[in-house]
């Protein structure tokens, strides 16, 4: 008897983790923010935040962008205010619903906003608010943020998606809050990545004229922004550096006979030495990047070891240019967007303590840099490179 009664509070007691409520607050009672669109106008603040809407949410009852107004399956709603936390209180006040962030994924802030407010109050609004993920991610946009909200929405359901995506499978696209707190802490410099409009990709499609896609990247000093580069741009390669697991293409020309060559760096090691000089600040970066050729329209000899070794040699000399005109753009815009102080903390905290005051400054004249690349071709479009002995081996090897 004793033993039964035993298991029967056990029993009961372990009933107690079965309820799966978390919280008071009922789901239909609860408005779940995924995007937030933020724009500085001529009034104020202004907050457009992004819902998904569950009395329109039966599948296969309406598609994204492309059916009406009435029928699409999220909602924007806007407020103006002195600041962005009025904004917000504003919106919330006139919801007939507890605004949440657990579903929050994207936060966008228009250039103006950028430029001039910068991201501090966002960083504010994160830091007081428990319930925003930190690992949201960011964007900045071309014009006004506010023009997301009336973009054709074709191969996902809501807006925010087709934002979220891009982070996924795009370089350097996956910033977050967490990252800009972060950076915050050291300056306040980092980039982020720029989404533009226009009407190129897509057809047939209302509101064809606000098709986004990615257009370069937004350099932040004291986490306003100071500069903007297209994708175009040739410096823009050297943002492979801080590239997470990500893969970035470049094209050269053959060293050989001068057609086009192009590949895929699948991996790179980067290396980031702090030294000083004659009291001056330095760093040595070093780069072993492994690189898989996917398109070449050149008669390049792979079995010729002296070929190979000239293919990877333009390959190092033309990140190594890249890595340059990238380092002496952050030094004119003076903002160290690869948070090289962290290094030079690091190692010499003393010198670091002489600088910090004025980091951006010394940054910006005082600076210099040593890099080396050496790049080394793993794989020739189909062929594996690493199984002709006489290419990579040592004398060991061979």
């Amino acid at each position: 008897m004793k033993i039964r009664r035993i298991t029967a509070l056990l029993s009961l007691f372990l009933l107690l983790y079965l309820p799966g409520c978390w919280s008071a607050v009922e789901l239909n009672n609860r408005a779940f923010a995924q995007l937030f669109l933020i724009d500085k106008t001529n009034k104020g603040i202004k907050l457009t935040i992004g819902f998904p809407l569950a009395n329109r949410l039966i599948s296969g009852q309406t598609s994204g962008g492309g059916g009406s107004q009435a029928g699409k399956p999220y909602g924007f709603v806007s407020k103006t205010a002195a600041n962005l936390r009025e904004a917000f209180l504003e919106i919330q006040t006139d919801s007939t619903r507890r605004i949440t962030f657990g579903q929050t994924k994207i936060v966008v802030i228009g250039e103006r906003m950028a430029r001039e407010e910068g991201l501090d109050q966002i960083l504010e609004l994160v830091a007081r608010e428990p319930r925003m993920h930190i690992n949201s991610n960011i964007f900045l946009t071309q014009g006004n943020a506010e023009r997301i909200s009336k973009i054709p929405v074709v191969m996902e359901r809501f807006p925010s998606d087709i934002l979220f995506a891009y982070s996924q499978l795009t370089p350097k696209s996956d910033l977050t809050i967490k990252e800009l707190l972060f950076a915050s802490e050291r300056g306040g410099d980092d980039f982020v990545p720029m989404i533009g409009f226009g009407e190129t990709g897509v057809e047939n499609e209302k509101n064809a004229k606000n098709w986004i896609g990615l257009r370069g990247d937004g350099f932040f000093r004291n986490n306003k922004l100071v500069a903007t580069i297209p994708k175009e741009s040739a410096i823009q390669g050297g943002l492979w550096l801080v590239d997470k697991p990500r893969t970035r293409n470049i094209a050269i020309s053959s060293p050989t006979d001068g057609q086009y060559i192009d590949a895929i760096i699948r991996t790179h090691h980067v290396r980031i030495a702090p030294y000083l000089h004659n009291g001056r600040v330095g760093f040595h970066i070093t780069a072993r990047p492994e690189i898989e050729v996917i398109t070449s329209l050149s008669d390049l000899d792979i079995k010729s070891t002296e070929a190979v070794n000239q293919l990877e040699n333009a390959f190092s000399e033309h990140l190594n240019t890249q890595i340059n005109d990238m380092l002496a753009f952050t030094k004119k815009i003076g903002s160290d967007v690869f948070q090289l102080n962290r290094y030079l903390e690091w190692k010499y905290p003393r010198k670091w303590k002489d600088v910090k005051s004025d980091w951006h400054d010394y940054y910006a004249k005082d600076v210099e840099f040593k890099t080396s690349v050496n790049v080394r071709v793993v794989r020739f479009g189909g062929v594996s490179i690493g199984k002709i002995p006489d290419i990579h081996a040592t004398e060991a090897e061979k």
